[in-house]
């Protein structure tokens, strides 16, 4: 939580110059709710939540995002039912040229894979890497899902993350950052 605290009270700082991303996590069910987080560098810029929708109703409210709140990259969670956003976004902004799209699984393997489980649990230790080296929080306090996650080793010395079904509830804000 110190990590936490102290990216919660930045001083901003932006470089025009750096590509501007979104992370999308998209919802359809239960309590979790579709997120689109924008950084830059650091910095971010905004966050954006749907309540919830179905593949085309989330596609629709995305481009009515990027329409205000453009972005050079989304980076999007494709597992389960989110492939079905993905491969919209992708047709979309790949056709228009207007950004990069990268599908995100998170149970493909981690790059690093001797020292995380899975991509998953990889993107949450650079998530944690990029908050060690200045990423900057606001005082929403959707971001208290940073520290609502439990790790462990696995018998491999591997850190693996608790499930989500564990956790009640999904860290949406957390996971679309």
């Amino acid at each position: 939580p110190a990590l936490i605290e102290k990216a919660r009270n930045p001083i901003p700082t932006s470089n025009p110059k750096l590509k501007i991303y979104a992370g999308l996590d998209p919802a359809f069910e239960g309590k979790d709710s579709t997120v689109l987080v924008r950084r830059q560098g650091n910095i971010i810029l905004s966050k954006h939540k749907l309540a919830k929708g179905n593949t085309l109703e989330n596609t629709e409210w995305v481009k009515t995002v990027f329409a205000e709140f453009p972005w050079n990259e989304i980076i999007i969670d494709a597992t389960g039912p989110g492939g079905g956003v993905a491969d919209l976004i992708e047709q979309w902004g790949g056709n228009s040229k207007q950004f990069e799209t990268t599908k995100w699984t998170a149970s493909r393997a981690a790059r690093n894979k001797i020292k995380w489980t899975n991509a998953r649990t990889e993107s949450w230790g650079r998530m944690k890497e990029w908050l060690q080296n200045g990423g900057q929080l606001n005082q929403d306090s959707c971001w208290d899902e940073l520290s609502n996650i439990n790790f462990k080793y696995t018998n491999k010395e591997q850190i693996a993350l608790e499930s989500k079904s564990t956790m009640g509830k999904s860290p949406d804000d957390a996971d679309a950052l």
